[in-house]
């Protein structure tokens, strides 16, 4: 067993090799989505440890002393038999095991649904679904696929993972039928606006807001004003469609998220002028990991393909089915 002393070594290592190849430990935060202090805060305490300086401290970035580079070629060999064991057991193809990691919308809404045509496609495979709304450094977590909201091009993801746009950001105004009652879409963008609206806390400047979709289809508001007074707002999107169901509001409705519950008619468009941006969900798998993985990729991907074809030829005023309102 290691001696207690080389922990906080051991702990540092990451960084370390990374601010040594990168030459910044501001580079090197971004690649481990850590905080530039975190990063500097390893360094000064790793160097306390060993009680040299393994870096020169530049205008702009860092270089390796001779230490330094003494203990950074030990510790790329290092971390490259880790990767190179860890590549092995994924690829065991003993394993059976698929975990998933995305946010709670997404689960829900989009994954769950299709969690049996997932058990036919992928028989016999263990399949864990993590979710989180807060931001995960990926590279410390046993993954094999992660689907993620941000970036079209993926580029909150850590370096080694391949990364592909699965939907862009598209938003629509969304309501129940038992809210509309004998209004009949499209309805007009100032009469949304005089609608309760339903708002998803936080995630400022990440996804659309209702000011933003008032904006582009001309209707007037104080940016800088808080909701009306008879809106809601909610920390969870889930609970927000759970509210829309039930006639208390309505709310942008995130492609792919409602497509399910347009399909069956417990939601409806309230008119097709839609908002769309380069974001989106990312789906992304590391390199040389589980096979399984990449086999959930392309069913997602088949997925979709085929959501998008059951949803071309639909309007706003045609839901499929009968409201059922749950809870």
């Amino acid at each position: 067993m290691s001696d207690a002393s080389f922990r906080p070594l051991l702990i540092a290592l990451a960084s370390f090799e990374a601010a040594g190849r990168l030459g910044s430990f501001s580079a090197a935060a971004d690649e481990l989505r850590l905080t530039q202090p975190a990063v500097s805060q390893q360094m000064s305490g790793l160097e306390a440890e060993l009680g040299v300086s393994l870096f020169r401290r530049l205008h702009r970035g860092v270089t390796l002393t001779q230490a330094g580079q003494t203990l950074y070629d030990a510790a790329a060999k290092a971390l490259d038999l880790i990767d190179v064991a860890a590549s092995a057991i994924r690829r065991d193809p003993a394993r059976r095991r698929l975990v998933v990691f995305t946010d709670f919308a997404f689960a829900a809404l989009w994954l769950m649904p299709r969690l049996p045509a997932l058990e036919d496609h992928l028989p016999g495979v263990e399949v864990r679904i993590l979710t989180a709304q807060s931001v995960v450094d990926l590279r410390g977590e046993d993954v094999d696929v992660a689907i993620l909201f941000g970036d079209g091009r993926g580029r909150f993801f850590p370096s080694g993972w391949e990364t592909s746009l699965l939907f862009g950001e598209e938003v629509t105004p969304i309501g129940s039928p038992m809210l509309l009652k004998d209004a009949k879409p499209p309805v007009a963008p100032d009469q949304i606006a005089q609608m309760r609206r339903l708002h998803l806390q936080g995630g400022r400047d990440c996804w659309f807001t209702w000011a933003d979709w008032m904006k582009a289809h001309g209707v007037v508001e104080n940016p800088g004003a808080p909701p009306q007074a008879q809106d809601l707002s909610f920390g969870n999107y889930p609970l927000i469609l759970q509210a829309v169901m039930q006639g208390q509001g309505i709310a942008l409705g995130w492609s792919p998220l409602v497509d399910d519950g347009l399909r069956a008619g417990w939601l409806v468009r309230l008119t097709e002028q839609s908002l769309t941006s380069d974001r989106g969900y990312v789906i992304a798998v590391p390199t040389l990991r589980n096979p399984v993985g990449r086999r959930f990729r392309d069913w997602v991907f088949a997925e979709r393909d085929r959501g998008e074809m059951a949803m071309n030829g639909r309007s706003c005023a045609e839901p499929e089915g009968v409201f059922q309102p749950r809870g």
